[in-house]
């Protein structure tokens, strides 16, 4: 599922650049919109993944600019994991900022803060803090590439995320976007692919 992943995320990269049509340049920082995203993640825990090695999920993300610097961002997360007895949904909710450095420039890099919580069923409710850098850079007319790297804390789970995030605008409205999310420390890999429109 690794290899799968990868040369997926690594084939829309290579589209959005081929493919990219003259309209104006933009990744997703600064502006508003609403998307659903599909994940599907390979638990780097050799005994988890013995139980279930490809863990579904759905979510949805809404950001919108508050100054020409900040975007405030509320994100919804919800996964499944089953197998061997085992069914466990885990749901996350966080809201927070990204403050761009060069809102202006082809390539800018921005501060990530999220704060909220994220809740096991059954099981229990534990507070989260993520906190990050990236940037964004615009690879052709309507599609940009974002990497980031994000240390999130939750209850007793620790993990430093290293991902790369592309988005190709379809029309001035439309847009799709996919994403690889590897973790440092729990090696848990995670492919994400969705579409959004601004509003």
């Amino acid at each position: 599922m690794t290899r799968t992943a990868t040369i997926l995320c690594l084939s829309v990269a290579c589209v959005m650049m081929v493919g990219a049509e003259t309209t104006q340049a933009r990744g997703l920082l600064g502006q508003r919109y609403a998307a659903g995203l599909f994940s599907v993640t390979r638990p780097g825990n050799k005994m988890l993944r013995a139980i279930d090695d490809s863990v579904f999920g759905f979510g949805a993300t809404v950001n919108f600019p508050t100054t020409d610097r900040v975007d405030t961002i509320v994100a919804f997360n919800r996964q499944n994991f089953e197998g061997g007895g085992t069914d466990i949904d885990t749901t996350m909710l966080a809201g927070g900022v990204n403050v761009m450095l060069s809102p202006l420039d082809p390539f800018c890099p921005f501060v990530i803060g999220r704060v909220g919580f994220s809740t096991a069923d059954p099981g229990d409710t534990d507070a989260m803090i993520s906190l990050g850098l990236g940037a964004q850079y615009d690879v052709a007319a309507n599609a940009a590439l974002t990497p980031s790297i994000v240390y999130t804390h939750v209850d007793d789970y620790d993990d430093v995320i290293l991902s790369i995030e592309g988005n190709y605008w379809f029309t001035d409205r439309i847009f799709g976007v996919t994403g690889l999310g590897v973790g440092v420390d729990k090696e848990d890999i995670a492919f994400t692919i969705g579409a959004g429109v601004s509003f």
